[in-house]
Parts: C-alpha cells; structure tokens; sequence
C-alpha cells in the first residue's frame, strides 16, 4: 500500500497555516503541557526547516537560532510557518526518496523517511493545535492513520530502544484498526512465537538485532481477522483514533480494549513516542 505523503503533508500543512491565522498565541496546549500555541507553532516551524535541512543535505542540519517569528501576531506566525513548510515540502518534491540520507533513528536512511515522519508529525501538532482552540478536531484519512500507526511501532519503538527504553508487555498484543484492514501483533521477548530480531512482514532492509525488542508482525487483511490470528489481548478501533491514543493525544478509554486490561493499559501507559 503506497501513499502520496507529500500530498498529504501539502494539505496539513495548509490547515495548520490556516488554523495559526485563527487562534489565540498565548492560549495554553492541553496535550503539551506548559506549552502556548506560540511555543508550538514555534516548535513544528523549526523542526520542518531542520527536517529541510536534512533532506537537502542527506546529513545532520542544525537549524538558526534567529530563525523565529518577528512579530508575535496570527498574521506574522501563520506566514513563518507556512514559510517553513513551502520549503520543506520543496526540499522533499525535489529530491529521490530513496537516496540515502541521515535520521536519529538508525533505521530507514534514506529523504522517504522525512516524507512520513513529517506527515505524522503535523498531524499531532494540528490535532494539539484544534485542541488549544476553539476549532473542529483534526482527523486523517484510515491509511494516513494507519500509516502512523506503523510508524510508532517499526520507527519509534527501536529508536527508543536505542536509549534503553521498551514498551512494557508482558504478553502478546495485537493493535487492530477495523477501517484499515490492518493489524500489528507485538509478541515479548521470550514468549511463545518469538525469535530474536526484528520481524516486519511489509518492511525491507532496516533489521534491529536488539533482543529486548518485542517481535512486530504487521498484517494486511480483507474484512475481518478470524479470532484464532490474534493474541487475546487487543488494542481495537478506528486508525485514527488508535494513532491518537498511541501519541498519547486520545484517552485508552476510546478504543475498544480486548483480553487482558491491566496488561493492555500497562502497554498504553509505556512510552511510545518521543
């Protein structure tokens, strides 16, 4: 399943330009705890002019430190940061994807990664963004979610293991977005079923050896999976609303919980982004 994620990061990054035009800067992020609408704005500004950086160089960029906002008005930070993301979204629409290039996560080196990374980045930043607002909640097509849901689990769960940082499960789980026809199975270290490495049935090269990792089988599905194909503990519901709770933007409460409770909340309750 391929998407088109520079479409997709054209069309956030034009809401969230838009979003920043009606929104109060000092109003407070309840998903961002100690951070204003200006700090974020701020934030997701710097980090596509890093990510630009990054592309356009293959390697390690550090951002300006004097490239912020002038003015702080809705006007002056909403044209900042569309400034910000018209040259990310050029860096990326004029580079090959597969040409190898740097990211802090040791796995999938190459400018496609900052395609993906930079759609579900601006995604939970418009979704705290509506939050800190009086404006409609943010919400992605099932694919887009789903892909984000991947990204958690094959992207940020090894780059956490790289700072000693494992999910906490105890049992197999299963993460099951109904919309999408997709599910990801998680199996312990030492559980039955699981052999040392990385195990992604839809990923190619990029293979962490850490033995403390979770096994990580993601699967494609038409309609339904049969009961007998999923552990017993299981994370179900729509992609999107998965993708939030899993960034820790939406309440476990929200999903559909299956199996063991306490050892599903204790997964929930593990960091899982960063």
């Amino acid at each position: 399943m391929t998407l088109d994620h520079l479409a997709e990061l054209r069309r956030l990054t034009s809401a969230f330009t838009v979003a920043v035009l009606e929104a109060d800067l000092s109003a407070p992020v309840p998903t961002c705890p100690g951070w204003d609408v200006y700090d974020l704005v701020e934030h997701i500004g710097v980090v596509h002019r890093w990510s630009a950086g990054i592309v356009r160089s293959g390697e390690r960029f550090h951002t300006d430190d004097a490239d912020r906002p002038g003015k702080r008005t809705p006007e002056t930070v909403s044209q900042w940061y569309a400034n910000g993301a018209s040259g990310l979204l050029d860096a990326l629409a004029t580079t090959d994807p597969d040409t190898p290039c740097w990211n802090f996560t040791g796995r999938h080196q190459t400018r496609g990664f900052w395609r993906r990374r930079q759609v579900h980045e601006t995604y939970i930043h418009l979704v705290d963004l509506t939050r800190a607002t009086d404006l409609p909640d943010a919400a992605v097509p099932s694919d887009v979610a789903a892909d984000g849901i991947g990204e958690v689990l094959d992207t940020f769960m090894p780059r956490l293991a790289l700072r000693e940082i494992y999910p906490d499960l105890v049992e197999s789980l299963a993460v099951v977005a109904t919309d999408a026809g997709q599910a990801w199975t998680l199996t312990p270290p030492g559980a039955e079923g699981w052999e040392a490495g990385w195990v992604d049935g839809h990923a190619e090269g990029d293979v962490s050896d850490d033995p403390r990792l979770p096994n990580l089988v993601h699967t494609y599905v038409e309609g339904w999976l049969p009961p007998d194909l999923l552990p017993a503990d299981r994370v179900v519901g729509d992609a999107d609303t998965l993708m939030r709770v899993l960034w820790k933007r939406d309440e476990p409460d929200l999903v559909d919980i299956q199996g063991s409770s306490a050892n599903v909340g204790r997964y929930l309750a593990s960091q899982l982004t960063s």
